[in-house]
């Protein structure tokens, strides 16, 4: 698909084995429904102003750029995968449901939730993550490792809720990340602009990489005091309120 495709008609796709290629958008207003297992191909980029329902005990893969106001899925079973590449899946207004799988954990994998309040689809790792909506994005015990990026913007705030390895906080982009009675290990460089607060001292806390606190940013570690593990530079632009920290 070329251009535009708009109206209000329900779209059902239910050839099998099917491709989805093209650049343009869907501004129809009704689900379009994904019955039968489909290929999104890597020279797509589209967007879809209405939700996308992917339903029965199928798989849809996604090897290119898909924005979508909601994704659902309508049964168990069904299954989302982002193949090896640069590849989003892009979701906003809700999250992916409770139903079926979603698996991104693929390198360059990109799962960017940027509507509001929305809680993150359970699976156990995540590639890239970006949270970049508004209002507190929940994360699950499930999902136990980012293994590239976690990204957030805008005004959206999220917990960790079990132990998590998270590969790279992305430069200038942290907006509020609560760390509460959990491991917490980040592989590479962390970047602060907005506010990471530590608040509890349950857990090992490792920052494997170079840690900056931008201006504008906020580390808080005050309530916790909470022993750090911080191998790397530290480079502190703004606002840095710790308790003691363990820095070999």
């Amino acid at each position: 698909m070329n251009g535009t495709l708009s109206g209000t008609g329900v779209i059902t796709l239910s050839g099998a084995g099917a491709t989805i290629d093209g650049t343009g958008s869907i501004t129809n207003t009704a689900t379009l429904t994904i019955s039968a297992a489909h290929t999104i191909l890597s020279t797509a980029n589209l967007s879809f102003a209405g939700t996308i329902a992917v339903s029965g005990a199928i798989t849809v893969t996604n090897n290119a750029t898909v924005t979508t106001a909601t994704a659902e899925h309508h049964r168990f079973g069904c299954r989302i995968n982002l193949d090896p590449g640069d590849h989003r899946c892009i979701e906003h207004c809700r999250a992916i449901d409770e139903y079926g799988t979603l698996t991104a954990s693929a390198n360059g994998n990109t799962v960017n939730y940027n509507g509001a309040a929305q809680t993150v689809k359970a699976t156990a790792t995540y590639h890239h993550l970006t949270l970049s909506g508004s209002g507190t994005d929940p994360l699950t015990a499930t999902t136990t490792a980012i293994n590239g990026n976690l990204t957030m913007s805008g005004t959206t705030a999220t917990t960790t809720v079990v132990g998590l390895t998270i590969g790279e906080i992305s430069p200038l982009e942290l907006e509020r990340l609560h760390r509460r009675g959990f491991a917490l290990t980040v592989s590479e460089q962390t970047s602060v602009t907005g506010t990471l607060t530590i608040s509890s001292a349950t857990g090992a806390k490792a920052f494997n990489g170079d840690v900056t606190v931008n201006g504008g940013g906020i580390w808080n570690n005050t309530a916790a005091n909470a022993a750090l593990t911080l191998p790397g530079s530290i480079s502190i632009q703004e606002h840095l309120t710790p308790e003691p920290a363990s820095i070999p």
